[in-house]
């Protein structure tokens, strides 16, 4: 009984607020031109940082535990929808497509893109510029796709987003969708020309 009226009371104080939701952690650091998708998450000591270009992560989207998020000049981040950026991965000036799973300690370095449906193992380091297919598992040290998924993966990844999807509802607090911004970018003087270079 206790249960079901905390549950009543949690639905009570969520009433009010915008539709289009995200679930930020009191402890994650999100800075500059930065837009995040209804029903994602940032959590605990997560970084997100769109100084020097934009930060784009999709719809239901978990960018879990020490997490380090990071442009370039030149080289944005695109995260797609349906995607869980595990514990302490490094996402760096890449591209990431829809349901994905970036597994934990992985590595993924600026220009790579990898492809919806994909399985990147923990501790995996995508060299960068490197492209991986769609539907891949992905492990090792640099990353080589060892397979194509299958019917379970598939389950996984959406078993994933999904749990994810939850567990910020019920654990982190609300807060509206975040929007670009280019005005919050960083200018640097002296780098002209030299942008999706580095």
């Amino acid at each position: 009984m206790a249960g079901e009226e905390a549950r009543a009371e949690n639905l009570e104080s969520t009433a009010s607020l915008p539709w289009a939701m995200i679930y930020v952690s009191k402890a994650a650091v999100i800075t500059g031109d930065i837009a995040i998708g209804k029903d994602s998450s940032v959590w605990h000591c997560a970084v997100l940082r769109g100084d020097l270009d934009r930060i784009r992560v999709g719809e239901c989207t978990s960018i879990q535990d020490n997490a380090v998020v990071h442009v370039d000049l030149g080289n944005p981040v695109e995260i797609g929808n349906r995607v869980t950026v595990g514990h302490a991965a490094v996402v760096h000036g890449c591209e990431i497509g829809d349901d994905c799973i970036v597994g934990m300690g992985s590595v993924i370095g600026s220009r790579a893109k990898i492809g919806r449906g994909t399985i990147l193992g923990a501790g995996a380091v995508v060299p960068e510029g490197k492209e991986i297919p769609r539907d891949s598992v992905v492990i090792g040290v640099p990353a080589k796709v060892v397979r194509r998924t299958q019917d379970f993966h598939q389950i996984r990844i959406e078993a994933s987003w999904r749990v994810y999807t939850e567990l910020a509802r019920k654990t982190l607090p609300a807060v509206e969708e975040m929007k670009g911004d280019p005005k919050k970018r960083v200018k640097i003087e002296g780098v002209a020309g030299l942008d999706g270079m580095f």
